[in-house]
């Protein structure tokens, strides 16, 4: 078995005395004080979470929301740009690749961001599916993805934030692909997944 990876933050994990497992292939702290403080902390103030295992995937191309269209059940002619929607991937015969989130640029360019144990998956689905004039590009190495969750997190992120860019213009499921946060571009998205507000 090969070795497990590590996100660019497992330093600041292993300083922070985080227990380690091996997930999907990644080497990551499941916890740090116990389970129920952390979702006590979550729900009543804020926590960070290092998701950089999670997969990026570029569809981009004259014809990509097309190819889109193809592979995943939501409509993505309703989803304008700068919005995020939530679609499964599906087999021909209707099973499921994976759930992931879309990204919309523009109508010819698209960000997936997959569940890690499936990127590898992901990737070599679509590439069995997509057109010459669809460009697909696993980004998943060139991606740190940090979430912020909690009640506070909207008054943190804003003294983070290194321009007049308010984190609350972003609607949920919406995004915004270049803001400076702490003097690092960034791509930032409202679609926080613990039941409070939050950031990507």
């Amino acid at each position: 078995m090969s070795e497990a990876k590590k996100t660019p933050l497992y330093e600041q994990h292993a300083a922070a005395k985080g227990n380690f497992i091996d997930y999907g292939g990644w080497f990551l702290p499941v916890t740090y004080q116990g389970i129920v403080e952390e979702v006590l902390h979550t729900r009543k103030k804020v926590s960070l979470f290092d998701a950089s295992h999670m997969g990026e995937i570029l569809v981009e191309g004259q014809k990509a929301e097309e190819f889109l269209q193809g592979v995943l059940t939501n409509d993505l002619s309703v989803l304008k740009n700068n919005g995020v929607m939530y679609s499964p991937i599906c087999y021909p015969h209707g099973g499921t690749v994976d759930d992931i989130l879309v990204y919309r640029y523009a109508q010819d360019r698209f960000l997936l961001v997959t569940n890690a144990v499936n990127t590898e998956k992901d990737y070599n689905f679509l590439k069995e599916r997509y057109p010459e004039s669809v460009v697909l590009e696993d980004l998943s190495a060139e991606f740190a993805l940090i979430a912020i969750q909690g009640p506070l997190s909207l008054e943190i992120l804003k003294k983070t934030m290194t321009e007049d860019v308010l984190p609350s213009s972003i609607r949920r499921y919406n995004f915004l692909p270049d803001v400076k946060i702490a003097g690092i571009k960034c791509l930032l998205s409202r679609t926080g997944y613990t039941g409070e507000d939050g950031f990507e």
